[in-house]
């Protein structure tokens, strides 16, 4: 059985697609765990009326406490044996769980692609390629594949319950990064297919659109994984994760010009020393910017990158 964990925060607008999506679903050994993270709007009336009518649904609710939290206390309760994570907001294909179960049959973690674009929903010519996780975790790190999300994942209850895997409170993002980062280092095989599976909404009002100070938990985030990783002996001490997630939001934080944000990166991390290391990255793009902001330095790199 998979325990299909959604938590769901003021989200009624698209709740019940979201829902029907799962509910439709060709694979029906499932649970679905709703966690209502003190809605104020009608988004546990809707999860209520999805319980009464299907056995499979369950609802948990909570004062708020954020994603981590929810998805947290969601866990503790799982009766599947693989857990998988849905947005509220978003929409997954009839097939989703009937793929990745496939997919895990033939290695140990499976992820499946995902589309921001909903007519796209459902399509893919389901090519699958087969990492060694190690490697693959490398390639993340220094993204040389197509970056994953959580929820285009099957994950292992008993993996995640034995090394005590959760996630992190207070952090407000990354914290599904941290997740499946410190999750992948236990497996051994990956399995990735280029069918999307999976609709993402683009939803400019969630956290991670905002280039506010929680960008901080982010970095801190990325620290963690860092440390974590080096502890297992996957990277060594002179890896760019730290840098690479200071050179990101310096970047977009010019970009969209928060110069308080801005600022205070500035304040906690050694900007330069990290830009300096960048100029190694694999990625080309990477080393542009980095080479950017040693030429011209904190003031004119903010002036230069704020106009393009």
């Amino acid at each position: 059985m998979i325990s299909i964990i959604i938590p769901i925060y003021n989200a009624e607008s698209y709740l019940c697609e979201c829902l029907n999506s799962i509910k439709n679903q060709t694979f029906i050994d499932y649970e679905v765990i709703c966690v209502d993270d003190g809605s104020s709007d009608k988004s546990k009336e809707i999860c209520e009326s999805f319980v009464s009518e299907d056995k499979r649904f369950f609802l948990l609710s909570k004062t708020n406490g954020g994603v981590s939290s929810a998805r947290n206390l969601a866990l503790e309760k799982t009766k599947g044996d693989y857990v998988c994570f849905v947005d509220s907001d978003d929409v997954v294909a009839d097939d989703f769980l009937e793929h990745l179960v496939f997919l895990s049959k033939g290695g140990d973690f499976a992820i499946c692609d995902y589309t921001r674009e909903l007519e796209e929903l459902g399509t893919g010519q389901k090519t699958i390629e087969r990492y060694d996780a190690i490697n693959y975790i490398k390639h993340v790190i220094n993204e040389t594949v197509k970056h994953p999300n959580i929820c285009m994942m099957l994950f292992k209850t008993k993996i995640i319950k034995e090394q005590k895997i959760n996630f992190t409170l207070g952090c407000i993002r990354n914290e599904d990064y941290e997740f499946y980062m410190k999750y992948m280092s236990q497996e051994k095989t990956v399995m990735v297919s280029n069918y999307k599976a999976y609709y993402y909404r683009k939803n400019e009002n969630s956290a991670s659109h905002k280039y506010d100070s929680s960008i901080l938990t982010a970095i801190e985030a990325e620290s963690r994984i860092s440390d974590y990783l080096i502890k297992k002996g996957i990277i060594n001490e002179n890896n760019l994760m730290l840098p690479s997630s200071v050179q990101y939001f310096v970047y977009y934080t010019t970009r969209y010009k928060f110069l308080n944000v801005y600022n205070l990166i500035h304040e906690i991390y050694d900007v330069r020393c990290m830009m300096k290391k960048m100029i190694k990255h694999p990625r080309l793009s990477r080393k542009v910017v980095a080479l950017t902001y040693c030429l011209f330095g904190k003031k004119y790199f903010y002036i230069l990158f704020g106009k393009i």
